[in-house]
C-alpha cells in the first residue's frame, strides 16, 4: 500500500490540546529504522536510584491537595509548559480514577506527556532523566514507537512490562454481543471464482478510510453518519466490496490482562460493517495494521497479536458480509526493507492461517502483499498483490503468477496519484486506471479494489503538534477529492463496476 502518510493521524485531544500518542507503524514508503536486537528492562521497579533522577519524576507538592476539577486546570495549563506537572496531575488523577470532561482518560495522555518530557530532558542535557522518560512512556503504553526509537538510539534497555488496568476499568470494557448483518450467503470460491448467493461474485472496490479520518483516526475519530455518506457516494458509483483495516492498538487495551477491547474502537468497526451490509456490499477485513515491528515484534513474539487477531475473527464468524480477513498488509515490505526476517515472516503467516480459519471456518483467507505474493501460497485461500506500474506490466505480474500457481488471484491495491487543481494529471490518472483495470477484467481476476476512495486533507494525515502534515502524491490517490468531488477517474469506476461477470476466460 502506498503508505507514506501512515505513520501519521492519530492524536488525542486534551481541553482543545493536542497531545502525541503515536504508535508503530507499517508503510510501504515511509518507515520507521529497521529493529535491532534490543537489551530487555525489568519494570517491576523504576530506577529512581539517582536522586536527581528521582527529583525530576517528583510529584510536585501544592498539586497533591488539589481537587480533580483543579487538577485538570493545571493540567491545562502546563501543557507542553512543565511537563513534570502536566505527568503529576496525570498520575493523581489516575490514583484518584477521575479524568478531566471531553479528555482522554489520564492513562492514555500519560505516554505523549513522559515521551514530551524525555524529549525536553534530553534537549537539556539531563540524558538519565531522558532515558528514564522513554522507559516511563513504555511502561504505561508498551507498543509506543517513538519512546523505543529513542531508547534504542542510546542503546538503552526497553521495558517490556505489559499494560494492566483495574477491575472497573475491565468490566467497562465488555463488549454488547455482534449481530450479523449481511442478509446473504457466505463468499466461497469454486472452480478458482468467488461465488455469492449462487451466482458468480467479481470485487470491483476500493480501499477504504473516511477523508478525514485515515490511519489510526479511522478507529479513534470517525464519525459513522459520515462513513454511512460515505458508503452512500461509494455504493452510487457501483462499488460492491471495501477494504479497511483493523489496528489493534486502537481496538485493545491493558494487555497485561489478556484481551480487553476498547468498546469505542469496536463501535466504530462494528458500525462500518453494518452500514456496508446494509448497502449490499462485501467487507475485505485486514488484521494487523500499524503492528508493532520494535518493542513486541509482530512476527517473532506474535503471542498478544494473534490473541486479538483470533477475537476480531471470532467477533464476526457469523458475518457473511464479510468476504475474507486479510491476515497482514504487504508483510513483505517488511522483509525487504529489513524490518524483519523472511522466514520470520512466512512462519507467522503460516502459522496463524489455521487458526484463523479454524475460528471462522465460513470465511476465506489471504494476505495482501506488495511484490511477492506467492510467498504467502500455502497459508491463503487467494492470492492478494498490490500494483503501482503500467498496465502492461500488471499483465507480465498476472502471467508469471498463474505460471507458478494454481490459486485464484485478486488484485486488492491498485492506483494512481493525481491533484485535483492538474487537469493533466486527473486525465492521466483517469487513463492510466481504465488502461490496468481493464488489463484485470481480461485476465478474469477474482476482481479488483482501488487506492483509495478519497484524497486525505493534510490536517487529517498529520500526528499533533506537526500538523498540518507536508502535502505529498500520497494525498491524492482518491477518486474523488476530500470534499467529494468525483476526479474523472469515477467515471470509469462506474463503467467498470456495473459489468455484469462474464463466463471464465480462463
Amino acid at each position: 500500500m502506498r503508505r507514506a502518510l501512515q505513520r501519521a493521524a492519530y492524536g488525542t485531544a486534551l481541553l482543545c490540546l493536542a497531545a502525541l500518542v503515536a504508535l508503530s507503524g507499517n508503510s510501504s514508503k515511509h518507515r520507521s529504522e529497521p529493529s535491532a536486537p534490543l537489551p530487555t528492562y525489568d519494570a517491576s521497579a523504576f530506577r529512581d536510584a539517582d536522586s536527581a533522577v528521582a527529583a525530576a519524576f517528583a510529584i510536585p507538592d501544592d498539586l497533591r491537595l488539589l481537587a480533580p476539577t483543579d487538577l485538570c486546570g493545571n493540567l491545562h495549563a502546563a501543557w507542553n509548559r512543565d511537563w513534570q506537572r502536566v505527568i503529576g496531575a496525570l498520575t493523581l488523577l489516575l490514583n484518584q480514577a477521575a479524568r478531566c470532561e471531553g479528555a482522554e482518560s489520564p492513562r492514555l495522555l500519560l505516554y505523549p506527556a513522559y515521551y514530551n518530557y524525555g524529549v525536553a530532558l534530553e534537549r537539556r542535557g539531563d540524558l538519565p532523566a531522558a532515558l528514564e522518560a522513554y522507559r516511563r512512556a513504555l511502561i504505561v503504553q508498551p507498543h509506543g514507537i517513538e519512546a523505543a526509537q529513542a531508547l534504542r538510539r542510546h542503546n538503552a534497555p526497553v521495558p517490556l512490562q505489559a499494560e494492566t488496568c483495574t477491575a472497573e476499568e475491565i468490566a467497562a470494557a465488555q463488549l454488547p454481543e455482534y449481530v450479523p448483518q449481511g442478509k446473504g450467503d457466505f463468499v466461497r470460491l469454486e472452480s478458482g471464482r468467488f461465488v455469492a448467493d449462487g451466482a458468480p461474485f467479481v470485487v470491483r472496490g476500493v480501499n477504504y478510510y473516511p477523508a478525514r479520518a485515515p490511519w489510526r483516526r479511522f478507529l479513534t475519530e470517525s464519525d459513522l453518519k459520515i462513513v454511512a455518506r460515505e458508503l452512500d457516494l461509494l455504493a452510487a458509483a457501483g462499488v460492491n466490496t471495501i477494504r479497511i483495516f483493523a489496528w489493534h492498538a486502537a481496538l485493545f487495551q491493558c494487555i497485561g490482562n489478556g484481551i480487553v477491547p476498547r468498546p469505542e474502537g469496536f463501535a466504530r468497526l462494528d458500525g462500518t460493517i453494518r452500514l456496508a451490509a446494509e448497502r449490499n456490499m462485501r467487507v475485505l477485513l485486514t488484521l494487523n495494521d500499524l503492528p508493532d515491528l520494535l518493542v513486541r515484534p509482530l512476527y517473532t513474539d506474535s503471542e498478544i497479536a494473534d490473541a486479538q487477531s483470533l477475537f476480531i475473527v471470532t467477533r464476526y464468524r457469523t458475518e457473511p458480509a464479510i468476504l475474507a480477513f486479510d491476515l497482514r498488509n504487504e508483510g513483505d515490505i517488511d522483509y525487504v526493507r529489513g524490518y524483519a526476517r523472511a522466514s520470520d515472516v512466512i512462519a507467522w503467516l503460516n502459522q496463524l492461517a489455521p487458526r484463523i480459519r479454524a475460528a471462522a471456518p465460513n470465511h476465506l483467507i489471504t494476505a495482501g502483499w506488495n511484490e511477492g505474493s506467492l510467498a504467502t501460497e500455502r497459508a491463503v485461500d487467494f492470492l492478494s498483490f498490490h500494483h503501482w506500474r503500467s498496465a502492461e506490466n500488471l499483465r507480465a505480474r498476472i502471467h508469471a503468477l498463474r505460471a507458478v500457481s494454481r490459486k485464484p488471484i485478486l488484485l486488492q491495491e491498485l492506483g494512481y496519484s493525481a491533484r485535483a487543481t492538474n487537469p493533466s494529471a486527473l486525465a492521466e490518472q483517469a487513463r492510466k486506471l481504465e488502461a490496468a483495470l481493464q488489463v484485470a477484467e481480461d485476465a478474469d481476476l477474482l476482481g479488483w479494489l482501488l487506492w483509495t476512495a478519497f484524497d486525505f486533507p493534510t490536517d487529517a494525515t498529520c500526528v499533533p503538534p506537526a500538523c498540518p502534515s507536508a502535502d505529498s502524491a500520497e494525498h491524492h490517490f482518491g477518486l474523488w477529492t476530500a470534499n467529494y468531488v468525483p476526479k474523472p477517474a469515477v467515471q470509469v469506476l462506474e463503467r467498470l463496476a456495473r459489468r455484469q461477470p462474464s463466463p471464465s476466460k480462463r
